[in-house]
Protein backbone atom coordinates (compact mmCIF):
# COMPACT_ATOMS: atom_id res chain seq x y z
CA UNK A 1 0.00 0.00 0.00
CA UNK A 2 1.92 3.07 1.63
CA UNK A 3 5.43 2.36 2.12
CA UNK A 4 5.46 4.30 5.62
CA UNK A 5 2.07 2.58 6.84
CA UNK A 6 3.51 0.23 8.86
CA UNK A 7 5.06 2.36 11.20
CA UNK A 8 1.89 4.75 11.93
CA UNK A 9 -0.27 4.55 15.22
CA UNK A 10 -4.04 5.30 14.23
CA UNK A 11 -5.24 6.92 16.94
CA UNK A 12 -8.57 7.64 18.73
CA UNK A 13 -8.54 9.17 21.80
CA UNK A 14 -11.53 11.49 22.26
CA UNK A 15 -13.55 10.49 25.35
CA UNK A 16 -16.75 10.52 23.41
CA UNK A 17 -16.08 7.83 21.01
CA UNK A 18 -18.62 4.88 20.51
CA UNK A 19 -17.65 1.11 20.40
CA UNK A 20 -18.67 1.72 16.98
CA UNK A 21 -16.16 4.43 16.22
CA UNK A 22 -13.52 2.16 17.63
CA UNK A 23 -14.72 -0.66 15.16
CA UNK A 24 -14.50 1.72 12.21
CA UNK A 25 -11.24 2.45 13.55
CA UNK A 26 -9.69 -0.73 13.55
CA UNK A 27 -11.53 -1.86 10.24
CA UNK A 28 -9.41 1.24 8.40
CA UNK A 29 -6.23 0.89 10.40
CA UNK A 30 -6.22 -3.14 8.77
CA UNK A 31 -7.54 -1.88 5.37
CA UNK A 32 -4.25 0.36 5.53
CA UNK A 33 -2.25 -1.83 6.91
CA UNK A 34 -0.88 0.71 9.80
CA UNK A 35 1.14 -0.26 12.56
CA UNK A 36 -1.32 0.37 15.17
CA UNK A 37 -4.57 1.67 16.91
CA UNK A 38 -4.12 4.08 19.84
CA UNK A 39 -7.26 3.85 22.09
CA UNK A 40 -8.06 4.43 25.26
CA UNK A 41 -7.66 1.95 28.04
CA UNK A 42 -11.39 1.59 28.02
CA UNK A 43 -11.42 0.66 24.56
CA UNK A 44 -8.50 -1.97 24.60
CA UNK A 45 -10.56 -5.13 24.17
CA UNK A 46 -13.06 -4.03 22.20
CA UNK A 47 -9.86 -3.39 19.49
CA UNK A 48 -8.01 -6.15 20.62
CA UNK A 49 -11.20 -8.54 19.66
CA UNK A 50 -11.47 -6.29 15.93
CA UNK A 51 -8.22 -6.80 15.14
CA UNK A 52 -7.59 -10.66 16.42
CA UNK A 53 -6.81 -11.43 12.95
CA UNK A 54 -4.68 -8.59 12.02
CA UNK A 55 -0.92 -7.57 12.07
CA UNK A 56 -2.02 -3.96 13.43
CA UNK A 57 -1.67 -4.15 17.23
CA UNK A 58 -3.32 -1.97 19.88
CA UNK A 59 -1.76 0.39 22.08
CA UNK A 60 -2.98 2.61 24.87
CA UNK A 61 -2.54 5.36 26.68
CA UNK A 62 -2.16 6.12 30.56
CA UNK A 63 -3.35 9.17 32.85
CA UNK A 64 -4.35 10.68 29.27
CA UNK A 65 -3.90 13.52 28.40
CA UNK A 66 -1.77 15.42 31.10
CA UNK A 67 0.01 12.19 33.05
CA UNK A 68 -0.74 14.36 36.08
CA UNK A 69 -2.42 11.44 37.77
CA UNK A 70 -0.98 10.06 41.14
CA UNK A 71 0.71 6.36 41.04
CA UNK A 72 -1.27 4.46 42.66
CA UNK A 73 -4.63 6.14 39.61
CA UNK A 74 -2.03 5.20 36.86
CA UNK A 75 -1.56 1.87 38.66
CA UNK A 76 -4.67 1.09 39.08
CA UNK A 77 -5.50 2.56 35.29
CA UNK A 78 -3.20 0.23 34.09
CA UNK A 79 -4.88 -2.82 35.11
Amino acid sequence: MFQYNDMIDYTLLEESATDQDIIELCKKADMLGVKSVCVLPKHVALAKQQLSNSKVLVCTVISFPNGTDTTISKLNETQ
